[in-house]
Parts: structure tokens; sequence; C-alpha cells
């Protein structure tokens, strides 16, 4: 029977229990909830068209309302395993469909192109000997340029000058994977900005102060972080793109110069701590409690 009542319960789904999943955990658990995580590596789905069944680590999951996604790793399936739980009756913040959506950069930003957001020059190349042709289309130096797996981002490294260029070109050459290439700041005046917005509404922002040069899986290591009173455009743009893409939690990347702002990536599982240091805010409640506040008018059905 369909019940429009408080939900009770709510699952992480995320590969690790540390970082921001703890924080997660812990602001369920703060507000009432029934937390539980679950590693989508180690769930096994059922359905044989009359039933289905959801097992985790060989143990039925029962009931959950409520499911915050945190895929770093977008594998088919991890989103097979968020699939079944929405197909189950389950509110998720991020839907299996808007995250496969959003886990392929060039794809979103096609997307957000298509629909007027103005988006930063970015082209995307099979092999890295042509990397120099594809960073003159963007303009030249300094570039972001990424490594791509299947759509997923899986590398990102800033090169300001030649020599970091070529110290990143002989990792990729290794690497033998599609190659992103975008334009990155090229104006003292512009700022990389990142937007988090939950539940169809901005949080909060910070100026991001990447370290060049390193390669990682995102810009995160080493970089600062400066909390920044948020322009109407800025917001506007945020929110238009977490609405497009059908996200209800997302971080959206910008290049912003004299408030004009270009997106460059979003994030459907966003790193929370740095987030929470530099602005001062409990972003986890703020997830959570949208989760809760949408999942009340959500009509659960069916245990997994």
């Amino acid at each position: 029977m369909r019940t429009v009542t408080r939900p009770t319960t709510l699952v992480v789904l995320a590969r690790t229990r540390r970082g921001t999943t703890q924080r997660l955990l812990r602001a369920a658990r703060a507000r009432g909830l029934s937390p539980r995580f679950l590693d989508p590596a180690a769930c096994t789905a059922y359905v044989d068209g009359q039933r289905s069944r959801l097992l985790h680590r060989g143990k039925r999951v029962g009931e959950v309302e409520l499911v915050v996604p945190r895929l770093r790793t977008v594998s088919s399936h991890a989103l097979a395993v968020l699939h079944h739980l929405e197909t189950a009756g389950a509110h998720v913040l991020n839907s299996a469909e808007a995250i496969s959506r959003a886990s392929h950069p060039m794809h979103a930003l096609q997307l957000l192109a298509h629909h007027g957001i103005d988006v930063s020059r970015t082209v995307v190349g099979r092999d890295a000997r042509g990397v120099r042709r594809l960073i003159e289309w963007v303009g030249g130096l300094p570039v972001r340029l990424g490594v791509l797996r299947g759509g997923e981002r899986r590398a990102t490294v800033i090169c300001e000058t030649p020599h970091s260029l070529e110290a990143a070109l002989e990792v990729l050459f290794r690497l033998g994977q599609d190659i992103l290439v975008q334009r990155y700041l090229h104006a003292p005046s512009e700022r990389d900005v990142r937007v988090l917005v939950v539940g169809g509404h901005v949080v909060c922002g910070v100026r991001r102060i990447p370290q060049p040069g390193r390669l990682a899986r995102a810009i995160e290591p080493g970089t600062r972080y400066e909390s920044i009173p948020l322009s109407s455009k800025l917001v506007e743009v945020a929110e238009a793109t977490a609405r497009l893409l059908g996200l209800g939690v997302v971080a959206v990347d910008m290049l912003d110069r004299d408030d004009h702002p270009r997106v460059f990536e979003v994030d459907a599982a966003p790193a929370l701590l740095a987030l929470e240091k530099a602005t001062g805010r409990d972003l986890a409640g703020t997830i959570v409690e949208a989760a809760v506040s949408e999942g009340s008018r959500w009509a659960v059905s069916a245990p997994c």
C-alpha cells in the first residue's frame, strides 16, 4: 500500500564509507533517520518478471525509502543497482539516468549548449598525439586536460606552461585513452567557481584555486577553496544546469569573467568536506533534509 509519510530509512550508495559518505550517514542519523551504507559493487540485483530482489553482501536489502547516490565511478553495474532501487519505489536524489547523462563530460556540455547555456571551449580527441592541435582550437594554454574512459573522466591536469604540458603528455601517451581538452583561466579577472545545487536551489559557492601540473582523478588534490558571494547570473546558470540534467544534487563548475559564467564541468557526486570547511555550512545536512522533504511527497512501494 502506498503511503505519504515522513521517510525513516535512507541509503547512501557509494563505494566507500569514508569522507562525504560518512558525513551523510551522520547527518541522517542526527535527523532521526535510520541510515545505511550500500556498496554497489557488493550488490546483486535479481528480476524475473514477477518479482525482484536486491542483495548486499548476500543479504536482502529490504525496504528503502530514500537514496543518496555517490557514484564517483559510474559503471553499468552501479547504475543497474541504483535503477533497481528506483523501480522498487525509493526516492533517489539523482536518478540513474541523470547520473549517466552527467558522467560523460562532452555529452553533458552538448546538452547544456543545445539549451542555450554558455559552456567553456571543449574538444575531445581520440589520440594523444593530436593534443597540441586540440589545444590550439580552444585558444592555447592554459588548458585542462582530461582522460576519458567509457565516457567517464578518469584524470585531470591543469597545464599552464609548455613544460607542464610536455610532462602531462608523457602520461597521456602511456594511458592511451580519449582526451578532453578545455580552455582554462586565460585572464587575471577570470575565476574557477564551483556552485552547489541541492533540490533545485543554489546552496553555496566557492572559488577554486587548483594546483597546476598535477595529474589526479579530479581538480580536488591541492585545491584551495574560498567562499564567495554569488551573483544572480551565477545562480541562474547553476540552477538551470541542474534542471536540464535532472540532478537533485550537483556541483556546477564554471569559468566566470565579468559575471559571464561558462560551465566546464558538472559533478553529480561532489566531495563535501572541503566545501563545508570553506563555507562553514552543514551541506551534508542540507542534502539529507532535501531528500526527506522530497521523499515525504513520494509514494513508497514494495521492499527490495
